[in-house]
């Protein structure tokens, strides 16, 4: 990574269509990005229609983590997040 371009890190409820409205306004947000020259990682709860819907996040790396409970709790993101670059 280009360490004089700064590292946008979204975190989102999922990334998928399940997640309704907020995946297509996140995924074009990061996409767009990203086509500006700055880096992007997105992370999100592994949902249903995760694999199909990954074409719509590409080129931004995507990693999905494994949620919990009604506030989408997880320890596998904390862990992903402490080891981003």
């Amino acid at each position: 990574m280009d360490m004089n371009k700064p590292l946008h890190i979204a975190v989102s409820c999922g990334i998928s269509r399940a997640a309704g409205g907020l995946f297509y306004a996140v995924s074009e947000l990061c996409r767009a990005i990203h086509a500006g020259g700055d880096a992007v990682e997105v992370y999100g709860a592994g949902t249903t229609f995760e694999e199909e819907d990954r074409l719509q996040w590409q080129p931004v790396p995507v990693s999905p983590y494994a949620a919990f409970g009604p506030l989408v709790s997880s320890a596998e993101l904390r862990r992903q997040l402490n080891a981003a670059d």
